[in-house]
């Protein structure tokens, strides 16, 4: 709990760890509740201080302390910004605000700027399908949407200004000069973040993909699956203790806390569906469903989910297919026969792929030992048919000229 240390009250900050340890899943709810608050007395004032030379305009000289940036620390030039704007942008660290500016200094009006006290998750995750190795940045906020921007992996020279060379490690500046903007990058939030706020990225030790390439036919290695939110097309990326959807507008951040459930649903030879029930402060599930998946990706989210201990709850009872009933007549009474093996409008997964095919061949097998039960009989009704079709036909097509006419 990051705001423990700033309040003065020992007992309030004992019942609140008290109900995290009883009720892990409050605590980002805890957490939002206090940023909220935070960012409300950092918001300034809507009455604006006028110049008196020039009436209706802004005093340049008007500041407050919530508008105050804080020390510059550096500035990472042409950065390529993704969410809210787009465009390229200089990113401004201070030590109270990140902004996207088109300049290189806080004193220069920013375009978009989050106060960095209202920070709550940063991911760091690989952009898919990139010939160059980049990646890209999403910044969470406790209000605001999401920032999110793009990163050249390895060394780059030119983009960080001098500020930026102060109590830089050898590993993160490079001998030509420049640096390495991933590792700098962490350098430079670990100054402006709050103690606790997480940056995560995926590995392979939690999430590992090995999907076959459809040019080559030959398996690559990568931490994202493809999935789509209704028709907008996306990536899926396991982080240590969230799952992260983008990069669409609105980018989807759910924390292992917030999941209530996972289902999956319409698993099919080639795509399945993922449904995630959430919790919320009112204790009523939403649900996030996530479609065309590609089933040979299944084992490694299925296992991802297992080993987070997320709850699996595609063979739930809300789930199951219904029972069907029949009215029948017995004795000149209606009674209700229930049919005990109903035919389910959708398959909801009950074990591996290997499993459903296997399921599939024995229904083929019986469909197959069914038509030999007829002996073939289907087959012959219908030439039998067609030839009577036939001769009927023959018997129907008369030329007018091979009739005599009668004698009047």
């Amino acid at each position: 709990m990051p705001f423990a240390d700033e309040i003065e009250d020992e007992a309030l900050v004992a019942d609140v760890k008290s109900l995290v340890s009883k009720y892990p899943e409050a605590q980002p709810v805890i957490d939002r509740v206090v940023d909220h608050f935070v960012q409300l007395q950092q918001r300034p004032s809507k009455r604006v201080k006028l110049d008196p030379s020039s009436p209706g305009r802004p005093s340049s000289s008007a500041s407050t302390p919530s508008s105050d940036p804080g020390v510059h620390l550096a500035t990472i030039k042409e950065v390529t910004i993704l969410t809210p704007l787009r465009k390229k942008l200089n990113l401004v660290f201070s030590t109270n605000a990140l902004s996207a500016s088109l300049g290189t200094h806080p004193a220069v009006k920013p375009e978009h700027s989050i106060p960095t006290r209202s920070i709550r998750y940063v991911a760091v995750v690989p952009v898919p399908d990139k010939a160059v190795a980049s990646v890209n940045v999403c910044i969470f906020t406790t209000s605001a949407e999401p920032l999110v921007f793009s990163l050249i992996e390895g060394s780059v020279s030119g983009i960080v200004e001098e500020a930026g060379r102060r109590g830089l490690s050898p590993a993160i500046s490079t001998a030509s000069g420049g640096f390495d903007a991933v590792p700098f990058l962490y350098h430079l939030l670990g100054k402006v973040l709050r103690p606790g706020v997480p940056i995560q990225s995926p590995n392979d030790a939690d999430f590992a993909s090995t999907p076959t390439t459809t040019s080559t036919g030959k398996r690559k290695h990568q931490l994202y699956v493809p999935a789509h939110i209704a028709a907008k097309a996306g990536h899926l990326f396991f982080l240590p203790d969230a799952i992260l959807w983008g990069f669409k507008k609105p980018l989807v951040l759910l924390r292992h806390a917030e999941i209530a459930s996972v289902a999956f649903v319409n698993v099919l030879s080639r795509t399945f569906d993922m449904s995630l029930a959430t919790r919320d402060v009112a204790a009523t599930p939403a649900k996030v469903d996530f479609g065309m998946l590609p089933t040979e990706e299944f084992d490694a989210v299925k296992r991802y989910i297992d080993s987070k201990r997320i709850g699996d709850a595609s063979l739930a009872d809300d789930r199951k297919a219904k029972p069907h009933f029949k009215a029948s007549i017995a004795g000149g009474t209606a009674t209700a026969a229930v049919d005990t093996n109903p035919k389910p409008k959708a398959k909801v997964l009950a074990g591996t792929i290997d499993q459903i095919a296997a399921d599939s061949d024995d229904s083929d097998d019986e469909n197959f030992e069914d038509d030999r039960s007829h002996g073939g009989s289907t087959v012959d009704s219908d030439d039998s048919g067609s030839e009577e079709d036939e001769s009927d036909d023959d018997a129907d097509d008369v030329d007018p000229s091979d009739t005599e006419p009668a004698d009047a």
